[in-house]
């Protein structure tokens, strides 16, 4: 254990990891080597290896209130908000009180609040202004008070969409960096070049524009074409299409359905990816619609995707 402690303190984490396994050969009932193999785990970022190491340090020991703590800050990682809150709660209930869980609470309470409504949050003014992205916007006074606008009454959000600097405040509250291309920034209100984001989608038609015919051939970022062309393919154009079909009836957890369905069959087109996320934003699950953007701007940096395929 010993050795497992001074590999994660110098940041050597495998190694860390490969200590607290042998730990755990031996003593497979040591909830300790498991909380500590998780916390490596989270610091490395693999939240779903942290997540089940740490349920089973509370199978040993469900009372371990650095164990419920650190479930909840790995649910913080993986952004699952929600399953965060519930379980600084559950653990508050066991141990009332308790400062770190307390803090831990407010803290994603008020995440969950700025994924509600981002322009609410208490910093939202400061970061805006010392963002280099939207520093200027903040001297339009105009501009100022449609984010006051929006701050009471986030419903209006639609109505200002077509304000490209409020896509892009938008962008920038919520942590999405989109790369443009030439290294070009966001449009102002109206002005030239390509907005840095556009606004949320009304239909799939408006993802797909972008996009082209999903999987023929996607445009790398050195404009080298690259062909993609998995053996289901065309069968996972029909899933979207059905989808699709499914998305225009409001038939949302069917369209989720064979979304899925054409990710297992074709796993590197990303406009799968966006068509969910335009089904979560319709159902108004601003966290999933978040956690399914960035797991498509991932995915599109991986396969080398369009800038604007990635930006959509």
């Amino acid at each position: 254990m010993r050795c497992a402690d001074e590999a994660r303190e110098a940041g050597q984490y495998p190694t860390a990891v490969s200590h607290y396994s042998q730990v755990l050969e031996v003593d497979a009932e040591n909830s300790e080597a498991y909380l500590r193999r998780a916390q490596v785990h989270r610091l490395q970022k693999n939240h779903q290896s942290a997540l089940s190491d740490v349920n089973r340090a509370l199978r040993i020991d469900s009372k371990n209130a650095e164990a419920l703590l650190l479930k909840g800050e790995v649910f913080e990682g993986m952004r699952s908000y929600k399953d965060a809150s519930d379980t600084y709660r559950r653990a508050l209930a066991t141990h009332p009180g308790h400062r770190d869980l307390e803090n831990a609470l407010n803290r994603v309470q008020s995440k969950q609040k700025a994924i509600e409504n981002p322009f609410c949050a208490a910093d939202t003014m400061d970061r805006l202004r010392a963002s280099s992205t939207t520093k200027a916007f903040m001297e339009d006074a105009a501009f100022v008070s449609k984010l006051e606008e929006l701050r009471a009454e986030p419903n209006k959000l639609m109505r200002h969409m077509e304000d490209e600097r409020i896509v892009t405040a938008l962008a920038v509250l919520m942590n999405i960096n989109f790369p443009t291309p030439g290294g070009g920034g966001g449009g102002g209100g109206g002005g030239g070049g390509d907005p840095l984001v556009r606004p949320p989608p009304q239909t799939l038609e408006d993802l797909e524009d972008l996009t082209g015919e999903p999987g023929e051939v996607h445009q790398t970022r050195t404009n080298a074409p690259t062909r993609v062309a998995p053996p289901d393919r065309s069968k996972a154009l029909e899933e979207k299409e059905k989808g699709n079909a499914a998305y225009k009836k409001k038939e949302f957890d069917v369209a989720l359905q064979h979304y899925d369905r054409a990710l297992e069959l074709d796993p590197t087109n990303i406009t799968f990816l966006t068509n969910k996320a335009a089904v979560y934003y319709e159902q108004a699950d601003w966290e999933q619609c978040l956690r399914t953007c960035d797991l498509a701007v991932e995915r599109g940096r991986e396969h080398r995707a369009d800038f604007k395929i990635i930006a959509k």
